[in-house]
């Protein structure tokens, strides 16, 4: 019910176009080609991608200032920051994604700080309206490839598990996936076996008279 209205909620700020306002709101569609699509998405397609393109675009944009507009030297800091940081975010690292997300918070809130006690008579659209919507612009990417990053992990995770438990009937080698499939298959497994008087051991998956207690071939302890 509540992840229905989420959605809901989140279809509406798109068509009210506050959509990169609320960059916490990720639509799951969104979310689920970012995820399933995740080696097949362009540079320019996947957040990870953009994510690294906009921070390599706010480096650019530092280095202009910094020899046009005699910005600080100091600021060339920000610049490796910025490009560590998008590097890591494209190569899938969680912690990079969240220290864009605080650095990139940091820096807007001070730059709308500074803006504030020079020109504290007014509030301007570039003072403050602009740098919160490219604050929220940023934040959207570094979250979805965060989401991303964290939901692709957890589905790896369980497709894992679900290889590691393979159950195996003791008579014949048969897998199956769960305990109650081999159980009943090896009651029907058993009674054929039992007249033809083999065993198939679990380990090599020789055959072995049903009287014998370890494997002919690799000593393997037979379980009857």
């Amino acid at each position: 019910m509540n992840k229905n209205k989420d959605k809901e909620q989140t279809e509406d700020n798109k068509n009210n176009g506050v959509h990169w306002l609320l960059w916490w709101l990720i639509d799951d569609d969104e979310l689920n080609q970012q995820v399933e699509q995740y080696d097949k998405l362009k540079i320019t397609q996947s957040a990870r991608g953009l994510s690294l393109l906009f921070l390599c675009f706010s480096a650019l944009l530092t280095i202009i200032f910094i020899l046009f507009l005699d910005l600080d030297s100091g600021s060339f800091v920000d610049i490796v920051v910025l490009l560590i940081l998008g590097f890591f975010i494209y190569k899938g690292h969680k912690w990079a994604m969240i220290s864009a997300m605080v650095v990139w918070t940091i820096e807007k809130a001070f730059g709308i700080y500074n803006s504030l006690i020079t020109n504290s008579s007014e509030v301007s659209f570039t003072s403050v309206i602009l740098p919160l919507i490219w604050w929220s612009t940023y934040m959207h990417f570094f979250y979805l490839a965060f989401k991303t990053e964290r939901l692709r992990i957890k589905k790896v995770k369980k497709s894992k598990q679900k290889e590691k438990y393979i159950w195996i009937c003791d008579f014949c080698g048969k897998k199956f996936d769960s305990e109650k499939e081999v159980t009943e298959h090896e009651k029907i497994c058993q009674l054929k076996n039992k007249e033809d008087k083999i065993i198939f051991c679990v380990k090599c998956g020789i055959k072995n008279k049903i009287t014998s207690n370890f494997c002919i071939k690799c000593g393997n302890k037979i379980i009857h």
